[in-house]
């Protein structure tokens, strides 16, 4: 069991590189899901999003 434990620790580099791993990966996908909310304008496609339109008011 110890030794199939080594063999993979070795092979993975251990659980705090995997989980280094995972975040990094998984912080990149976050990057590019908020670069592809922009219309390259730099223009919020949520309009929810937008302070001044959340404040305007016609009153």
């Amino acid at each position: 069991m110890k030794s199939k434990y080594v063999e993979l620790k070795e092979k993975y580099g251990g659980i705090n590189k995997q989980i280094q791993s995972f975040l990094s990966s998984n912080l990149g996908v976050s990057k590019r899901v908020a670069a592809q909310v922009n219309d390259g304008n730099g223009q919020s496609l949520c309009d929810e999003c937008d302070d001044d339109d959340m404040h305007d008011f016609d009153s």
